[in-house]
């Protein structure tokens, strides 16, 4: 006889001899969400909103990915660098342009000319801190560079996006060489 026996992230699994062991489960999406119109313009480098998760519990100490999938920027003109970024508070309130920006939830693509960039797939990572937080996430497109309009193009609407909840964050480890 087996028995499984919940426990954080894993199940332990008693083999009916004298051992448990750990078998990992499935992690949860936490949140799921679609682009399903033309987002706003950026002319500047002022981050314009484009989608919002409100309200998202995050367990302490995670390690959350924020996936979506084929993205592509549209830009009115020549040598556009375009930004987009993940906000984010920990306290349930709405997050805006100026909500700090954690590291790598940043991406940045150059269209050398006034046409869609390639598409992209982009995993974003946010780290919980070692207290439960209530996590808002603001989406923004923003011009890093150059002097023409940037937008998410519309040709690759519907953007899928998924909220991840990894399990728990590692500690980072390595030599930087």
């Amino acid at each position: 006889m087996t028995i499984y026996e919940t426990d954080t992230d894993l199940y332990r699994r008693w083999d009916g001899a004298a051992t448990w062991d750990f078998v990992a489960v499935g992690r949860p999406t936490l949140a799921a969400g679609q682009i399903t119109a033309n987002s706003p313009t950026s002319n500047s480098t002022t981050p314009v909103g484009v989608y919002r998760f409100d309200d998202i519990p995050v367990r302490a100490g995670r390690l959350i990915h924020i996936v979506m999938t084929g993205v592509r920027f549209g830009a009115s003109g020549d040598n556009n660098d375009a930004q987009l970024r993940w906000h984010y508070t920990e306290d349930g309130s709405t997050p805006t342009g100026a909500s700090p920006v954690a590291d790598g939830l940043t991406h940045r693509i150059v269209s050398s000319a006034a046409i869609a960039s390639p598409k992209i797939s982009w995993t974003a990572r946010y780290r919980a801190p070692a207290t439960a937080v209530t996590l808002s996430l603001l989406l923004s497109v923003a011009r890093a560079g150059g002097s023409n309009t940037v937008l998410i193009s519309p040709d690759t609407l519907p953007v899928e996006i998924l909220i991840e909840d990894k399990g728990p964050a590692p500690s980072f480890t390595g030599t930087t060489l």
